[in-house]
């Protein structure tokens, strides 16, 4: 299963770049740009009430949802495909065992809770359901490293995974 990860710009390069160059900055600033909202496979979520005034916002509020075998283990291709941002993935209450990284085959294997993954990255992981039953279901997250950035938004996506093969479970409550 290939997961994008990525962050994502309401404006446009060309109008960024633009706006860096004048004596104003884009937002005021010379630096790098934050991006606006965080992607998976093209699918985010923007709080419509942080937008400035008079600019057009939909705000989708159906998540991408994913589904996983139970009692399985499951290949996720997580590409990471943004401009700019550092992302922390993870999967609630399971850990991501590295099989590859860049194309390249991980020799000693080892579980993690999180992968941070950097743009242009590629890691393989295996997910294994062996302890969830059919109707589970949890959230595989992505986290936007705040550090350096000035981000107006919770800096993650959510992506509910459902152990099941259909979709009559019920998603998680928490975030």
């Amino acid at each position: 299963m290939v997961v994008f990860v990525s962050d994502w710009y309401h404006d446009t390069s060309t109008f960024i770049l633009g706006e860096q160059l004048s004596t104003r900055g884009y937002n005021g600033s010379f630096a790098a740009p934050s991006p606006n909202s965080a992607i998976l496979n093209g699918v985010g979520f923007f709080d419509c009430q942080r937008y400035a005034p008079g600019r057009q916002c939909q705000t989708r509020s159906q998540p991408l949802e994913l589904l996983v075998r139970p009692n399985a283990k499951t290949r996720l291709r997580l590409v990471q495909s943004s401009s700019h941002a550092l992302f922390r993935v993870s999967v609630d209450n399971h850990r991501l065992d590295i099989i590859e990284a860049d194309a390249t085959p991980v020799q000693n294997r080892f579980q993690m809770e999180r992968v941070q993954i950097h743009g242009g990255e590629r890691y393989s992981v295996i997910l294994d359901t062996a302890n969830d039953r059919e109707g589970d279901a949890f959230y595989l997250r992505a986290a936007i490293d705040t550090d350096c950035r000035k981000v107006f938004f919770s800096g993650f996506v959510l992506c509910p995974l459902e152990a099941t093969r259909n979709l009559t479970t019920t998603l998680p409550v928490t975030i």
